[in-house]
């Protein structure tokens, strides 16, 4: 009987001991797979609330943890696409390059639309300068010859056509001295391969030059092969360019034109320093 009682205990023994390693390695176990990930999870989410990108070391597998983990992980490259996206706009990089989180990536959508905003605001800026520049450049000239105004006039529309890297150029006044013989002289150019023009008189309404002065509307070209058409300004033909023409207008009227030829494509810029230049004009004649 003492001794069944012996064995018994034994068991019992044998049984609690088993049962408190079992009760240990299960704690053991769930420390190291659980609970420290999740208070590293628990860690990471609190310096990503702070503002921080610390690193997140994802581990291999399917568990929750493991989803989360990654979860994290492309959330933090995200955000560090994101942050180093925002630098570069800092630094007037308005061509970098990003790719948001997803469609519905708030962050990532708001700088694309800033950085849009501010390219533009910034090219904007950039054309207001460049033609600013160009027409006190140009305004200059006033102040070194206001005796003649032939010569003033050919040292502008050269100044004009070399500042936007054209070719040729013509400025084009109304000659209405006589009611009955109203009709368009050219009385200044410049195009380098020519000394003078070849067409001395322009009728109102004849050619390009005419319909603009008789309609007070501007006329541009894009890519015209100049050298193949029958269009006629008032200088010589190039084979392929831009042709722009302005109208200058004054008191009421139509008092003028101005005719760029260019192999470059006139574009917002140079036509926002044409206009310009049509006020600094109006001051001479």
């Amino acid at each position: 009987m003492q001794q069944d009682n012996v064995h018994l205990l034994l068991i019992v023994f044998t049984l609690a001991i088993m049962i408190i390693i079992s009760v240990m390695a299960a704690g053991f176990y769930l420390m190291k797979k659980v609970i420290l990930p999740l208070l590293n999870v628990r860690e990471i989410m609190l310096k990503m609330s702070a503002g921080e990108l610390p690193e997140v070391e994802v581990g291999n597998g399917k568990s929750a943890l493991v989803e989360m983990k990654t979860a994290l992980h492309q959330l933090r490259e995200g955000l560090q696409r994101t942050s180093s996206f925002a630098g570069e706009i800092g630094k007037s990089n308005f061509n970098a390059t990003f790719q948001p989180l997803s469609e519905k990536d708030v962050l990532g959508s708001a700088l694309l639309e800033m950085r849009d905003k501010l390219k533009h605001a910034y090219e904007q800026d950039a054309i207001r300068n460049w033609a600013s520049e160009g027409f006190a450049q140009i305004s200059t000239i006033l102040h070194r010859n206001t005796e003649d105004i032939i010569q003033l006039s050919d040292e502008i529309i050269c100044g004009l056509v070399m500042y936007i890297e054209a070719q040729q150029g013509v400025i084009y006044l109304v000659n209405d001295q006589n009611a009955n013989d109203c009709h368009i002289l050219p009385v200044s150019f410049f195009a380098p391969d020519k000394d003078t023009l070849s067409l001395k008189r322009i009728e109102l309404k004849e050619g390009l030059i005419g319909q603009v002065i008789f309609s007070n509307q501007k006329i541009y070209l894009p890519s015209i092969n100049d050298s193949h058409t029958s269009l006629e300004t008032g200088i010589s033909k190039i084979e392929v360019c831009d042709i722009f023409i302005i109208p200058l207008f004054a008191g009421g009227k139509v008092v003028g034109a101005i005719e760029i030829k260019s192999t470059q494509r006139i574009l917002s810029p140079k036509e926002i320093l044409l206009k310009k230049f049509q006020s600094l004009l109006l001051q001479i004649y």
